[in-house]
């Protein structure tokens, strides 16, 4: 998704490699918010041609700490109509991807006003699909989503950083910064 954006294609090599490991899981987990199928406590996943699969939310009890009751609450406080609408999926995870504070940031300021624009664009879509008061109101409950998502991600990257590194891909333990002793 990301390489498809422009702003994010003319930022220097560091920046892109930053915001990516930054905000890999939290696009993730907002990715998986439209995917969740609350009825049956599973994510569908796309396989071939018309076929889906599906991955029990029970999974996540295997972790340590309490990933699952954190998950399916971030998710189930989401209100349907927002998990369904793939533009303000969409428009978050720009959002997400889009944060100055990453670590080894070096152009937080041309990050920053990127995150902006995708803020207001956000409120501008909002306001074509709904109402002014509730409009306004869904935009600040969407930027609640979005602390909640950071704290959501700090949880599921404290699960990871408490395994062998051994065990874990090794694209995960570069997206962690995970040592590999």
């Amino acid at each position: 998704m990301s390489k498809k954006i422009s702003a994010f294609k003319n930022m220097c090599q560091e920046d892109q490699v930053a915001l990516l490991k930054g905000g890999c899981t939290e696009m993730m987990i907002l990715r998986s918010v439209m995917q969740y199928d609350s009825d049956r406590a599973s994510w569908k996943i796309p396989h071939h041609q018309e076929e889906m699969s599906r991955i029990k939310a029970d999974v996540l009890k295997l972790a340590k700490g309490n990933v699952y009751e954190e998950h399916e609450r971030f998710i189930l406080t989401f209100d349907p109509k927002w998990r369904m609408d793939e533009n303000i999926i969409l428009i978050m995870c720009a959002i997400t991807l889009f944060s100055p504070d990453r670590p080894r940031i070096i152009h937080s300021d041309v990050i920053k006003l990127e995150q902006n624009s995708y803020y207001y664009l956000l409120r501008r879509y909002l306001e074509s699909v709904y109402p002014g008061c509730e409009a306004r109101s869904t935009f600040l409950k969407l930027m609640q989503k979005v602390n909640e998502l950071r704290r959501l991600n700090e949880v599921i990257i404290g699960v990871y950083l408490d395994v062998n590194p051994q065990q874990v891909e090794p694209l995960l333990r570069e997206i962690f910064d995970m040592k590999n002793h």
